[in-house]
């Protein structure tokens, strides 16, 4: 089994020292893409392109190691119902969190899975060649719309799940939250008011 691999970069480096030094990655189809405007808007016009039915779509600075597409696919075929979105990182509806990835030098989650959480980490999502696209009004580029397309996925009566496919999360960021966030939050707020509160990553929103 093959996979798509989407990903925007503004720092050729950084995807060179991380995702594009993963073992095995050149087995599979890569659309990349630089110095994107809107992330969600470059994510759907990518997926129009990808030859596979399963696309990666994928942080720059996120590391894949050897085993990650063998844990992968081990992950997959655990998952007996016509799942909507698949990640690394997740939380799920009790606020637990699920997946299993080393985030700037700290583990999330544990080896265990797959876990059906309410949203995903954006720093590696996994969906299908479908319909579904990623919300291009969210306000913030790289904020929540792995959230949103959990949601949107969950309203079409399918589970989402994070899965124990080990990767690195090599973020330069800290762990202070961007006021873009605070943007995207208030749109998920009044787009997805009647599910309130929604466990994300970063914070609940309420």
């Amino acid at each position: 089994m093959t996979f798509s691999i989407v990903c925007c970069t503004h720092n050729l480096q950084i995807l060179n020292e991380n995702l594009l030094r993963s073992p095995n990655i050149k087995d599979h189809q890569l659309i990349i893409s630089e110095h994107s405007k809107c992330i969600t808007k470059t994510y759907n016009e990518s997926a129009s392109k990808a030859d596979n039915e399963i696309v990666i779509f994928v942080h720059h600075d996120v590391y894949l190691p050897e085993d990650f597409f063998k844990e992968l696919k081990e992950n997959l075929n655990e998952i007996e119902d016509d799942w909507g979105v698949i990640g690394v990182a997740g939380k799920t509806i009790n606020g637990n969190d699920a997946g299993f990835v080393c985030d700037r030098g700290n583990i999330f989650g544990e080896k265990k899975g797959p876990i059906e959480v309410q949203t995903l980490d954006e720093l590696l999502l996994i969906k299908k060649k479908d319909y579904i696209q990623f919300d291009e009004k969210i306000p913030s580029i790289h904020h929540l719309f792995g959230t949103d397309i959990c949601l949107q996925y969950n309203e079409l009566g399918k589970k989402n799940y994070a899965i124990s496919a080990f990767c690195k999360h090599n973020s330069m960021y800290n762990n202070k939250i961007p006021e873009s966030w605070y943007r995207s939050e208030e749109y998920i707020k009044k787009k997805w008011s009647k599910l309130l509160p929604i466990e994300t990553t970063c914070k609940l929103i309420v």
